[in-house]
């Protein structure tokens, strides 16, 4: 949700040049690189930016209330993505969470406080860290 003051619009960095392939149609964007692969579903349709710096590297969504679903998978091709995924939808519920039926993780809650619930487990904001490791992998 956007404010008054703000732009009319919410937007995502999608660089078509980057990926193997790529689509955006409608309320739908896909694309793989690789054996990876993405896909936004928003609640409106989304525009490609194809003017500007941001030129085929964004894309909007216009409108003050807007929602973006993004979901990453394995996949060698889009149509899998496609066929997986393109399904997926949310629910608000009374109390305001946000509730998605995801093909592989169950349902999956969004609350309102920023905690995810899914798989029998919760995620709360207050135990996010920045904190890892690294790993150096030898190219084959």
């Amino acid at each position: 949700m956007t404010f008054e003051e703000q732009p009319d619009f919410t937007h995502a960095w999608f660089p078509i040049a980057e990926f193997d392939e790529s689509t955006v149609r409608g309320r739908l964007a896909m694309a793989r690189s690789g054996g990876g692969a993405v896909i936004l579903l928003g609640s409106t349709d989304l525009q490609p930016v194809t003017a500007g710096p941001s030129a085929n590297a964004e894309l909007r969504q216009y409108g003050q209330n807007t929602r973006w679903i993004v979901r990453i998978c394995e996949a060698s091709d889009l149509g899998t993505v496609e066929s997986r995924f393109a399904s997926l939808s949310v629910e608000e519920t009374a109390d305001g969470s946000l509730v998605i039926a995801d093909p592989d993780y169950g349902t999956v809650t969004f609350r309102k406080d920023g905690s995810v619930e899914a798989e029998g487990r919760t995620i709360v904001p207050k135990d996010f860290t920045v904190a890892g490791e690294v790993a150096m992998l030898t190219a084959n």
